[in-house]
């Protein structure tokens, strides 16, 4: 009814606020005063399993981790994009809009994210909002956030925007929580510029300071002392001190990598920068460095750090990503590592494979970034000359189309070692990759499972949920490997299942055959010695 799109992030937050509510009112508090931080987390998992459960609702994936799940009685209901760059509201909505965000500077408390500040603009009733959704209205905020740059973020909450002076955007701090570990033990020059170095300061050094001569500001630079402060709540935190120099630094190497810099990168670059600058001062080796252990930043501030600065062009990209380009390179090109054209010689990937096959020095990596960076020390005659954008694209048709590398566990690994490989082996030997408990189904087990789910009138079957609604029914795993095929599309569009169904998109619509009373016998060639003799390679290790 607020028309928003239900997510599966959405989802959660919206059961958290209603157990607030019946919490606060069986308590006989009014229901405003609910806070959904007080109460216990939801696991988002067991809330996707039960989405995935209910009848009356069709999940559908949206990108690797993410889900949506839709009334099945309601196809056609339409959401707003709360991140759509257009803006289809009046003027006269965004003067009033103004003028009662002045009227809040200063005085007004900032209100999370731009969801909890939606919801509070939408409590007060104002005129101008008058018949706009909670969607309309988060849509609203969004764009009061990035284009007309009448609100901000504090501390990562949503505020009104103030404009401080060009003096005062200059010296604009971006404080982050972050992680305290003993590589963050000193204090960080790595940009010295004319607004100050960057600078770390942890909690334990700051009360140690305070104890001994009566307060923090004792230990710390001049020009820094009113600028950095400590978060009093926990022992493991620190405040982390950005300037504009370092994110242009940060920024600059992209370039030379032929990288674009989108917000992501633009941050881990600052990261890795950070943590040279600590190991350098610290005597130690900064080409085996983990980024995990460095500070975190917090993007939205990173976001308006580079909003800030005349020498950077923010361009707003899809969803909530942005590219923060350099005002005075207009013609830089960069590499596109997701494309799917291969302009590298052959010569190049057969000495690729020789070593991903052949090498026990190569350790898994996080992501096809850290996995190139990691290529790129090693100085590979087949990489000469070759930019840190390149070697990226490189790592990402390796995995895509070369077949050389995969994923194991989320690291990418070689092909040999990978998830992928392993599936594609249980699958030449028609035996389950995963075991449930269950026994993997049979043949016609999967025929006549999959027949008795299409057969009521209108029924359809999601391809992403449709092996735990044959396991909910038939107590059997519908494993496409055990019935020869890597993939559970390749399977259902096999010719052994023309008459049972067929795939459109990710729905799973009846077959020919589907409604006859029983299905015709398939008529399976009966299989050679040959056929059935194990494969000759060896399994993969850990299978």
């Amino acid at each position: 009814s607020d028309r928003l799109k239900p997510s599966g992030k959405m989802i959660v937050r919206r059961v958290r606020e209603h157990a607030a509510e019946a919490i606060a009112h069986a308590a006989g508090l009014h229901t405003n005063e609910a806070d959904i931080e007080h109460l216990p987390r939801v696991d988002p998992r067991a809330v996707k399993m039960m989405c995935l459960s209910c009848n009356e609702l069709r999940v559908s994936q949206e990108g690797d981790r993410e889900y949506a799940a839709y009334f099945a009685e309601e196809p056609h209901a339409v959401f707003v994009d709360v991140d759509s760059p257009e803006d289809p509201f009046s003027e006269k909505m965004w003067s009033s809009l103004t003028a009662y965000f002045e009227t809040l500077q200063g005085t007004g408390r900032p209100l999370g994210c731009r969801y909890t500040f939606a919801k509070a603009l939408v409590e007060q009733r104002l005129p101008c909002l008058r018949r706009r959704s909670l969607g309309e209205v988060c849509h609203i905020v969004g764009l009061a956030i990035t284009q007309r740059a009448l609100l901000g973020y504090v501390e990562g909450r949503v505020v009104p925007r103030t404009r401080p002076s060009r003096r005062a955007q200059a010296l604009l701090p971006v404080e982050a929580t972050c992680i305290a570990t003993p590589d963050f033990d000193a204090c960080l020059t790595a940009s010295a510029s004319s607004e100050g170095p960057a600078y770390v300061q942890h909690v334990s050094s700051a009360a140690s300071s305070m104890d001994s001569s009566g307060g923090p500001e004792a230990s710390l630079p001049r020009h820094l002392a009113k600028g950095t402060h400590a978060l009093p709540s926990s022992s493991s935190a620190e405040t982390v001190r950005v300037t504009h120099s370092l994110i242009l630094t940060a920024i600059r190497t992209l370039y030379s990598d032929e990288l674009k810099p989108v917000g992501h990168l633009v941050i881990r670059r600052v990261r890795e920068h950070m943590q040279v600058a600590a190991a350098r001062a610290a005597g130690r080796r900064t080409d085996d460095l983990d980024l995990e252990r460095g500070p975190r930043l917090d993007k939205r501030r990173v976001q308006e750090l580079c909003m800030s600065c005349e020498d950077l062009c923010v361009v707003q990209e899809a969803g909530e990503g942005y590219s923060a380009y350099l005002v005075d390179q207009p013609g830089a090109l960069f590499v596109d590592t997701a494309s799917v054209e291969d302009p590298y010689p052959t010569e190049m990937w057969a000495a690729l494979a020789v070593y991903f096959e052949s090498t026990k020095d190569m350790r898994p990596s996080t992501g096809r970034y850290e996995f190139a960076k990691a290529l790129m020390q090693f100085q590979l005659p087949c990489l000469a000359q070759r930019s840190l954008g390149q070697v990226c694209h490189i790592v990402a048709l390796a995995i895509a189309q070369r077949r050389l590398l995969g994923y194991s566990e989320g690291q990418v690994v070689a092909f040999s070692k990978s998830e992928a490989c392993a599936k594609k082996w249980c699958a030449l030997n028609e035996l389950p990759m995963l075991s449930s408990g269950l026994p993997a189904a049979t043949l016609e087990e999967a025929r006549e499972g999959l027949s008795t789910m299409l057969r009521h009138p209108g029924a359809e079957l999601n391809l992403a949920t449709v092996k735990q609604a044959f396991r909910t029914h038939f107590r059997r795993d519908l494993s496409e490997t055990a019935l020869g095929h890597v993939r559970l599309r390749a399977l259902l569009l096999d010719i052994r299942f023309h008459d049972v169904c067929t795939v459109k998109g990710d729905v799973i619509l009846p077959g020919p055959g589907c409604f006859a009373a029983s299905l015709e016998p398939l008529h399976v060639v009966a299989a050679t010695p040959s056929a059935l003799a194990p494969m000759p390679f060896r399994p993969p290790p850990g299978l």
